[in-house]
């Protein structure tokens, strides 16, 4: 028989092909020289001799990642530098180079050079497993072969997909390179596919679908150390009685509460766990854990939890006088806050007592202290004291335990008054050692005003209904004037006319003058008031209308119809705010400069 000899160039870089002869199909034969050719460089060429029967035909298939064509008898492959392997391998009826990388050993393509016709079509074949519903936690067994594949090169090869998002998505199974494979243990409905590979052919079998149905889930029952707690305590810790069991094994807490005896119930914030720290309770209220796992969800058994009174303060065992006041907080009667006022003989208030109302529920009172005139001096701010009872604490008792509370022997306030009937106060002290011991008080002065210095006053009047008139100073001793100096040495003045009404208020601020005037009508209404920033401006005698552009900038206008009601108002910059009332003295109308406008 006639021979022809057809000629390969490989262009490879530092690549080793590993040539057999092989008997190809029908008469074609296939002899290969030599027997093993090495490539030591990077842009070495060598030629292989293929000894072909004549008229065998060749069919070439390449992957995309190699460059396979055939020019006149020759067929040149370029292949990327990153492949090290060449192999020439042959089967029935044809030969196949494959290509690896030599670090990953991973199959990155092959040329398929087929002598006389093409393999027939793959057929993947069948798989099957006795076990298509099992519950969860468990494995169906072995997924078998139930048809064998057939078609292609003759040879196959073998990969294990599963999906468990209804096929949308597919994952390769490790190590699953068998036509059968033995299943894991699952948790969720999957499905299970084979992929087949032939030659340059590739399919997959048919969809294997394995139900996975969860054990009946169990809540378990929770428990609890008492069933009944004083308003405003806490029934302590329920605990695991029995664990969950069914479902997937894993499992997730919520507790629950309902106060309307299993009606409704709402999740408590924050209470994930099998167990559950309780809150202070001030009503009845149903607890009961909620537990999920996979799709299922259970409740555990329901504690129910009531809520008694509180127990009723003592009053007043040394025989003191006594108001006792109870608060109801609820409409269960239960929940109430209690309060009692404690007299002297007088009818003074000594001591008053909240019962139970510290976060200790510890009783928290406050003590009154009288001079030697039976006027107001200490006034200690409230305390919370070592009994919960109601009664009245000893006055030692209630400074011993501000003193360790506070850390301070001065937590009271401290009214000084002067050496007259009026009992009026001239020094205040508040509470903390930083007020008594560095003498930081608030004094009080009282004069009356004079026609110059710190204590004149402009007299302000009403010319007419739209006019305002500075008639001057007023004469001394016109205005009583009180003289404030707090406790960081602050100065301000209030002047106040026979009536009570205050003219000026005036703060100090080292020798200047920060004046604010208000103006009253016959009728005692507020008219106007002046800022400092107005006050300076209209500091001579004259005579402005409401259309003065400083009393439109800086002054408070208000004006009132014949039954003293506000009818304007106008704030500094703005425009006037007109109201109307109807026969009762409602508000039924109002405007301001945007609505006018």
């Amino acid at each position: 028989m006639s021979k022809i000899i057809h000629f390969i160039k490989i262009i490879a870089f530092a690549i080793a092909w590993l040539v057999q002869p092989g008997n190809l199909h029908g008469q074609c034969t296939l002899s290969v020289f030599p027997d093993n050719v090495t490539f030591t460089s990077f842009s070495e060429t060598k030629t292989v001799d293929l000894q072909l029967d004549y008229n065998c035909p060749i069919y070439i298939v390449s992957p995309p990642v190699l460059d396979a064509t055939i020019i006149g008898n020759t067929l040149y492959i370029s292949i990327p530098g990153h492949i090290t392997m060449v192999e020439l391998a042959d089967y029935i009826n044809g030969a196949e180079i494959m290509l690896q990388d030599a670090n990953s050993y991973e199959l990155l393509g092959a040329v398929y050079v087929y002598f006389g016709m093409l393999p027939p079509p793959l057929i993947p074949g069948q798989i099957a497993c006795n076990l298509t519903s099992i519950i969860a936690g468990t494995s169906p067994g072995t997924i078998f072969n139930a048809e064998s594949p057939s078609g292609g090169d003759g040879y196959y090869s073998f990969q294990w997909q599963l999906s468990t998002d209804g096929g949308y998505q597919w994952t390769n199974i490790l190590n699953a390179g068998s036509d059968f494979y033995e299943c894991h243990v699952l948790n969720v409905t999957t499905i299970f596919r084979r992929i087949v590979t032939s030659g340059i052919q590739t399919d997959y079998s048919n969809h294997l679908v394995i139900s996975v149905s969860q054990a009946p889930l169990a809540a378990g029952q929770i428990a609890g150390t008492v069933t009944s707690v004083e308003y405003g305590k806490s029934p302590g810790i329920f605990t695991n009685a029995v664990y969950p069991t069914g479902g997937t094994g894993t499992y997730t807490y919520q507790w629950q509460q309902s106060t309307d005896n299993g009606v409704s119930w709402n999740n408590i914030s924050g209470a994930n766990n099998f167990e559950y720290s309780c809150y202070a309770l001030t009503k009845p209220t149903l607890f009961r854990r909620s537990v999920f796992s996979g799709i299922q969800a259970a409740q555990s058994n329901q504690l129910a939890i009531s809520v008694t009174a509180p127990a009723a303060p003592v009053l007043s065992p040394l025989g003191e006088n006594y108001i006792h006041t109870k608060t109801m907080l609820d409409n269960t009667g239960i929940a109430s806050s209690d309060r009692t006022d404690y007299s002297d003989g007088l009818g003074r208030p000594v001591q008053t007592v909240l019962h139970k109302s510290s976060p200790g529920q510890k009783d928290i009172v406050t003590l009154q202290e009288y001079d030697e005139a039976g006027r107001p001096s200490n006034s200690y701010i409230p305390v919370p004291v070592t009994t919960a009872t109601g009664e009245f604490v000893t006055h030692s008792t209630v400074k011993t335990a501000s003193n360790s509370f506070y850390g301070d022997a001065y937590a009271y306030d401290k009214a000084v008054y002067e050496p007259s009937p009026l009992n009026r106060i001239t020094d205040e002290y508040g509470p903390g050692a930083a007020w008594h011991t560095a003498q930081k008080r608030i004094s009080t002065s009282r004069y009356t005003n004079s026609s110059t210095g710190e204590l004149s006053c402009i007299l302000y009047a009403i010319a007419s209904g739209t006019s305002l008139q500075n008639k001057g100073l007023c004469g001394p001793g016109e205005l009583f004037v009180t003289k404030t100096t707090d406790e960081d040495g602050h100065i301000s003045y209030t002047f106040a006319d026979k009536l009570g009404q205050v003219v000026l208020e005036r703060v100090m601020n080292g020798s200047a003058m920060n004046d604010t005037y208000s103006v009253y009508d016959d009728f005692g209404n507020l008219r106007y008031v002046l800022p400092p920033a107005a006050a300076d401006a209209l500091n001579t005698v004259s005579t402005w209308t409401d259309e003065n552009q400083t009393l439109k900038d800086y002054a408070y206008i208000y004006k009132y119809d014949g039954q003293s009601r506000c009818i304007l108002k106008k704030l500094p910059g703005n425009d006037p705010i007109e109201m109307r009332y109807d026969r009762a003295d409602r508000p039924v109308f109002s405007q301001d400069g945007n609505r006018r406008a």
